[in-house]
Formats: structure tokens, C-alpha cells, sequence
């Protein structure tokens, strides 16, 4: 793991759903920033607000795929069954380093894992 060469404090976790959420985007981004030392007003730059030239919706952070149709139940169900222990130990991880603390609650797949 990226722990045995760097320190916990010298990693930074994010949720990436907090950068697709307009509503939490500001402040993954305002610790993002944090974590690099920077300044309080360069996590508020609008270069970081403004939609890629490949977004269809206009959305910050949105790549232009189209996804046609949802995953097949039975398709859905395997992933999440071969996924389920990997993210357990994901979680494990992130917990017992200290990676997540009280931004668990921004992460609630750490809770069904």
C-alpha cells in the first residue's frame, strides 16, 4: 500500500462523489487545497468550477460518457459480491490509518462495507 512509503499525514483521502455534488464540491476542494498548502481563496478559483470542453451537461468534473442502460440485477449482484470484501479491507485500511476520521459520514460505503 501507498502506506508503506508515505506517512498517513502525507495522504489525503477525498470522496470522489464530494466532486460531483455542487453542494460539497467547495469543500472537498477547500481541503484539497488545505493539504497542499494553498491559500483559502485558490480553492474557490472558478477554473476548478467550470465544465470540461468534453462535458455534454455542463457539469464541472462530468467526462461526456453516456451511459445507456443500467447493469444487468444479476450482473450488479456479482459485482458487488466479489467487490465486498476488498472494500472491507479498504475501509479496515482507511479506519485504522486514520485516512477518513470524521469524513465517514461522507463516505457511506465505509459504513455497508
Amino acid at each position: 500500500t501507498w502506506l508503506r512509503f508515505f506517512p498517513p499525514e502525507q495522504l489525503l483521502v477525498l470522496a470522489s462523489e464530494a466532486l460531483f455534488d455542487g453542494a460539497t464540491i467547495g469543500a472537498a476542494m477547500g481541503r484539497l487545497g488545505a493539504f497542499a498548502g494553498l491559500p483559502p481563496e485558490a480553492a474557490r478559483n472558478e477554473v476548478l468550477f467550470r465544465a470540461s470542453p468534453a462535458s455534454v451537461s455542463g457539469a464541472p468534473h462530468e467526462n461526456g460518457r453516456v451511459y445507456v442502460a443500467e447493469a444487468p440485477p444479476a450482473l450488479s449482484a456479482e459485482l458487488a459480491e466479489w467487490l465486498c470484501p476488498h472494500n472491507h479491507r479498504l475501509a479496515a485500511l482507511l479506519t485504522q490509518a486514520a485516512l477518513v476520521g470524521a469524513l465517514q459520514s461522507d463516505m457511506p460505503w465505509l459504513h455497508a462495507a
